[in-house]
């Protein structure tokens, strides 16, 4: 409980770097882009699971559109696609919360 898990490496049906069941004991399951998550050439390792349909976009969370963590023992999972763009912003809006 109370633990949130990045994944970075390989995310396919193929091979992937943690069991599908850690999506099942995750309150909130973010990536960076859906689009890219679904346009994978082999599918994503949670597509077709019943773990799909919960995963959410960052910039929703990080914006407030959708709830994040809401208690400290949520296990929440994010799962990178490669924008390390993305990840630069974020970290800047973070910042800029934070200041506040």
């Amino acid at each position: 409980p109370g633990v949130h898990i990045n994944t970075v490496g390989p995310k396919s049906m193929n091979g992937h770097e943690l069991p599908i069941e850690v999506a099942g004991k995750s309150s909130v399951i973010s990536t960076d882009s859906l689009e890219q998550l679904r346009a994978y050439s082999t599918p994503h390792f949670l597509a077709n699971t019943p773990y799909e349909q919960n995963i959410v976009q960052l910039s929703d969370i990080v914006t407030g559109k959708t709830p994040g963590r809401t208690s400290i023992n949520d296990v929440t999972l994010f799962c990178s696609v490669g924008l390390s763009g993305t990840e630069v912003v974020v970290a800047n809006e973070i910042m800029k919360m934070a200041e506040k």
